[in-house]
């Protein structure tokens, strides 16, 4: 008895222990912080409502788990949320008023504080126009700067829920200028408006916008700008002499650099400096500029696939331009080699068509349609008993720079060689328009004929062997200047 109440008290003080510790760990962990945003604060009946939950964060470094609800909808709504699984579920606003979703994460220990955000839905056209942030392109620029606004307005009434039927107009304003500015907006009614930054200082910009029934947003930002000689190099267009050239050829590349602070009222003698690169090459590419810092310089497209150049410029202070970019695509028209082929309508043993299979002639001719071609495995086989003479045809041959791609319109020649043939036979080529003994082209080789007759067995010894059997075999090769094909090979059985 006395051992049993030992072991339980040993029991009990170990459990009690695990679980001091357990919570002197979780008192030195800080729960994780739930943040919850809507992409769109007002929108639409019917529309999408996307929801990122993204932003949460656990002190901990552990896992987030994300626990979605909707705490609070229009009467009626028969709203529900979806994906909730993770970080950004979404969910349709069905009816109009406002919908509160809420947000708690969990890092497996410890639970966040809820985050909530609310959303309205108002019928299409009521719905008033928003306005996040007014920005300026360049951020920084100074004296001299051309100054482009921009801005971010929207409308719920313009969601594809509402079929995009409302639109917005733009009043933009300068509100304050520096002390002795003339400065002004080029068009005060364009999205994106203008202005010459003349003195430094602080312009003050609002931007307006209304929508078809009148609701209005109002939002203001100001531009600093700086000294003369805090403007950066701006880059023109970066172009490209052929923005599609064959493997081979070379290619300009050209922009032009400038700076506001060599214009009035700065009038600065600033130097610039461009930096030219190849961002991007095709693989096997060597391809390098001809001279990094000119205006014009080149590259040469080495093999064929995608090029991309990029520039910039610096001017005497170090600031420096946006980069631009150029792509080049140099094809691989003018690099493909011809592909040889027999028309097998076209052949003939003697009067015998061999494409027909006329077994009353004894006359055949088969493809190979698998294996690695070679004299011993030939593309074709032609079969006869009782012809001497074999008219080929090559005329199927193409060029796939010849194709609808490239029309390139190259002329290929043909060249035939006869590989081997049985003893004591000498086979001899002629032109199948002229079958007379003067018109033998070679005797065991001929080129620029797509259609030559082969004779297998021609004045050798003065003597016509027609009924000498054997195999010879024929290699076609087609040539488009540059690129030869691959051979294919032609076997005749003569029996």
């Amino acid at each position: 008895m006395k051992s049993f109440l030992v072991r339980n008290f040993l029991v009990l003080s170990l459990a009690g222990a695990s679980l001091a510790a357990a919570a002197a760990c979780s008192s030195d962990l800080q729960p994780p912080t739930a943040t919850l945003t809507a992409v769109s604060a007002s929108v639409a009946v019917g529309a999408h409502v996307a929801l990122d939950g993204s932003a949460s964060k656990d002190p901990n470094s552990l896992a987030l788990s994300y626990q979605w609800t909707i705490a609070a909808a229009p009467a009626g709504s028969h709203a529900e949320l979806m994906q909730t699984a993770g970080a950004f579920p979404w969910f349709t606003a069905d009816l109009p008023g406002d919908y509160t979703v809420k947000l708690v994460v969990s890092d497996g220990v410890l639970s966040s504080a809820a985050a909530l955000a609310t959303v309205h839905a108002g019928p299409c056209g009521a719905n008033a126009p928003t306005i996040t942030t007014v920005s300026s392109t360049p951020a920084t620029p100074g004296v001299g700067s051309a100054v482009q606004l921009s801005a971010d307005p929207k409308d719920a009434d313009t969601d594809a829920a509402c079929t995009g039927g409302d639109r917005l107009t733009y009043a933009w304003s300068i509100d304050a200028l520096p002390a002795g500015s003339k400065a002004s907006l080029n068009d005060a009614a364009a999205t994106n408006p203008s202005f010459i930054a003349d003195v430094p200082g602080a312009y003050v910009v609002t931007l307006t916008v209304t929508d078809l029934e009148g609701s209005k947003a109002t939002k203001s930002a100001t531009v600093t700008v700086g000294a003369c000689g805090t403007n950066s190099p701006a880059l023109g267009a970066v172009t490209a002499s052929n923005a599609t050239p064959k493997p081979g050829d070379a290619i300009t590349v050209t922009t032009t650099a400038t700076d506001a602070d060599q214009g009035a009222p700065c009038s600065l003698t600033d130097p610039l400096a461009l930096h030219w690169a190849m961002d991007s090459v095709p693989a096997g590419s060597h391809a390098t500029i001809s001279d990094p810092t000119q205006s014009s310089p080149w590259f040469r497209a080495d093999v064929s696939g995608d090029y991309t150049v990029g520039v910039y410029a610096t001017d005497a202070a170090g600031h420096q331009s946006p980069r631009g970019t150029v792509k080049v695509t140099a094809s691989v028209c003018g690099t493909q080699a011809p592909i040889a082929r027999v028309d097998t309508t076209k052949v003939k043993f003697g009067n015998c068509q061999a494409f027909n299979n006329q077994q009353q002639q004894n006359c055949s001719l088969n493809n190979t349609s698998v294996g690695a071609y070679s004299p011993s495995n030939p593309n074709y086989t032609i079969a006869s008993s009782q012809y001497n003479d074999v008219q080929l045809d090559g005329s199927l041959s193409s060029d796939p720079d010849n194709g609808n791609t490239c029309n390139l319109g190259q002329t290929l020649s043909y060249t035939w060689t006869v590989l081997s043939a049985p003893i004591s036979t000498q086979p001899s080529f002629y032109s199948s328009n002229n079958n007379n003994n003067n018109n033998s082209v070679s005797q065991v080789l001929v080129s620029n004929l797509s259609n030559p007759t082969l004779r297998l067995d021609r004045n050798f010894n003065n003597n016509f062997n027609n009924n000498l059997a054997g195999s010879w075999v024929v290699q076609l090769v087609v040539s488009d200047g540059t690129y030869s094909s691959p051979p294919t090979f032609i076997k005749i059985n003569a029996q």
